[in-house]
């Protein structure tokens, strides 16, 4: 969130990875998009330059160093945007049928009707 009239937004993480800096950064200009890179040390281009990683790209990566795959960590890490607003403003029924879909459990609840 940007506020009180500033124009960017930042966060930087440097994590130490094997010995080797890697660093997360997601910036976000007043009415555009948001950008996330990740300067690696541990991939270098061909010019034996650090590679920087950009958008999905950055994200693969950092969805693979916490050791899930992918679709474990939207399921387990954090609510999509603006899909939260639509679980507050739902009917009790459709908010557990979201539920069911986050924590991806159509074959438990099937498995439950068929019981």
């Amino acid at each position: 969130m940007i506020t009180r009239g500033e124009r960017v937004g930042m966060v930087r993480l440097t994590l130490d990875v094997d010995g080797q800096p890697v660093t997360i950064e997601r910036t976000r200009q007043r009415g555009k998009a948001t950008k996330l890179s990740v300067r690696n040390g541990t991939v270098v281009d061909e010019s034996g330059n650090f590679r920087v990683l950009l958008g999905d790209e950055a994200q693969s990566f950092i969805v693979s160093l916490l050791g899930l795959t992918e679709r474990d960590y939207f399921a387990t890490v954090q609510a999509m945007q603006k899909r939260m607003s639509r679980f507050v403003t739902e009917e009790p029924g459709k908010r557990m049928d979201l539920v069911v879909e986050w924590l991806q459990m159509q074959s438990l609840e099937r498995a439950h009707d068929n019981a």
